[in-house]
Formats: C-alpha cells, sequence, structure tokens
C-alpha cells in the first residue's frame, strides 16, 4: 500500500482536527505531524494534497494552519449579529450556502428570547 500513498489525496470542510482535537490532545494533533502528511517528496508525504475547506463562522472546524491546505470560504454570515437576515434563500452575500445559525439560533426560533 505505501505505493499508492502518493495518489491519495484529502478533502475536508470544517474539519475540527485542529479546533477541537488540536486543544484536546495538544501532544498529538500538532502543526508538524499534520504538515508530515503533506509535506516532502513523493516517498515520504502520506497524501499526495491535502484541502480543507472553512469558514470563520465555524466554531468546531477552522483552518489546519498548513501553508497551501486551508482555503476559507467567506459566507457573509456574522454569526455575533443580532440583527442578522435569517432567511435561507439565496443572495449576493448568501448565493449557495444557507446562513450558518451556530448552536445559539435555537434561541431566536418561535419567538422566545
Amino acid at each position: 500500500m505505501a505505493e499508492l500513498r502518493p495518489r491519495i489525496a484529502l478533502l475536508t470542510t470544517g474539519s475540527p482536527i485542529r479546533a477541537v482535537f488540536g486543544r484536546h490532545y495538544p501532544g498529538y494533533v500538532t502543526v508538524e505531524s499534520l504538515a508530515g502528511l503533506v509535506e516532502g517528496d513523493d516517498r515520504t508525504r502520506l497524501l499526495r494534497a491535502w484541502v480543507n475547506i472553512h469558514r470563520s463562522t465555524d466554531l468546531q472546524a477552522g483552518p489546519i494552519g498548513i501553508p497551501g491546505v486551508d482555503d476559507k470560504w467567506d459566507d457573509g454570515v456574522d454569526p455575533m449579529d443580532p440583527d442578522a437576515e435569517r432567511s435561507h434563500a439565496r443572495t449576493r452575500a448568501q448565493p449557495v450556502f444557507r446562513p450558518l445559525e451556530r448552536h445559539n439560533g435555537y434561541r431566536r426560533e418561535g419567538g422566545r428570547s
């Protein structure tokens, strides 16, 4: 299987590996250990490529911190703005994805405060 490693690529969308696992297991999940997956030549690196798509509004995920891996997708949502429009329709600022409510959006539902 080692001969197949240079052909394997990884795509993560909102990876919690640094934000969650790095915080709880700092001795195991380090920038150096993660960089070892994509750095080096074809014989030493474990992955051909890694792209981590993330948003700044995602509290449980985020950037990996390795050059060339992270790709930030701005979503036009300020999750801390209490007056932000909560619509599931597509807008110029939100052409594809629904607005992110994070984990505190439930407080606004049903007219409750």
